[in-house]
């Protein structure tokens, strides 16, 4: 029971996507907008939380499609978790541990 206790004294909420501060939103935005033949981009991210094919189209001549990407995650998915996002960012067919690297500090609110 006192180990039960323990636990849930130091567990933290995990924190939204929504509440990550400008520089790392930022940072997360040029980093998926960055494409390479061996990591999913902004594209897959897009397609994989369900944006439109059209609307994907259409990012392709924003100079900044990974930050308008992760602008359509927050406000489609308002309560996705940095945990959530980084569970999808791992998956063998995105592989953006890149990501997940900029993201490991932000997974949890502070207490």
């Amino acid at each position: 029971m006192y180990e039960i206790i323990l636990s849930l004294i130091h567990f933290s909420a995990y924190k939204y996507l929504k509440d990550i501060d400008f520089d790392t939103e930022n940072h997360i935005g040029m980093l998926l907008t960055q494409t390479s033949t061996v990591v999913a981009g902004w594209k897959q991210i897009a397609s994989k939380y369900g944006m439109d094919k059209l609307k994907i189209k259409s990012l392709g001549n924003d100079p900044e499609p990974g930050k308008r990407t992760l602008e359509y995650l927050v406000s489609r998915n308002p309560n996705l978790t940095v945990y959530d996002f980084c569970k999808t960012l791992k998956e063998h067919d995105i592989g953006r541990l890149d990501i997940v690297d900029a993201l490991r500090g932000h997974l949890s609110v502070s207490s």
